[in-house]
């Protein structure tokens, strides 16, 4: 977030207005923040107009708990992270080379599925169909496998993206990602 001298956190000086605020850890315990909307037109009347903004629910880190250390070079994919009850759940594997400096990116290689809560369970929507996923929930975790053979030459990296969505007393809708990630460098047992 830009915020000016002026205090504007408001962008483009021409219509539509877009207006971004970051918010602190103390503010995700209020149930709505206020903001004052203060509009100056070019012939100088102003219009002021304070809104109330709710917070959604924040969801927990889907923290990725396996693999412990680097795999090895042709086992299969499997990755477990913990289950924070969300709607969906994004699950990205990038296999990485070597940087070419040729503008190509190195982590191309991989395999991400979609999977998505439906009467209560986790379901594969979409991804690889080649390298179908196995999904297994059990004390809290939530494990994705498939026979996609784990390759890198660089690093590995698992991406978890939890998302939830929901309404507001008023009918708006909102949506809340979280994000857990590790990664494993070639020829280490170090998570970063």
């Amino acid at each position: 977030m830009t915020v000016e001298e002026n205090g504007s956190m408001c962008h483009r000086p021409v219509f539509p207005h877009r207006c971004e605020a970051q918010i602190s850890e103390k503010d995700l315990d209020e149930k709505n923040l206020e903001y004052e909307i203060v509009i100056e037109f070019e012939d100088g009347y102003m219009a002021k107009k304070t809104v109330s903004i709710p917070i959604p629910k924040m969801i927990d880190e889907p923290e990725v708990v396996f693999p412990v250390n680097a795999p090895a070079q042709g086992t299969d994919v499997k990755v477990k992270f913990k289950d924070v009850e969300a709607d969906s759940y994004i699950v990205d594997v990038l296999l990485c080379h070597p940087y070419g400096n040729d503008g190509i990116n190195p982590c191309l290689d991989g395999v991400q599925y979609s999977l998505i809560k439906e009467d209560n369970e986790l379901i594969y929507e979409y991804g690889d169909d080649f390298y179908m996923p196995k999904i297994d929930v059990s004390n809290g975790l939530v494990e994705v496998s498939s026979s996609m053979s784990v390759s890198y030459e660089e690093s590995v990296q698992y991406i978890v993206v939890a998302g939830v969505r929901g309404e507001f007393e008023d009918g708006t809708t909102y949506y809340v990602e979280s994000l857990g990630v590790k990664s494993f460098e070639a020829g280490s047992d170090d998570t970063k």
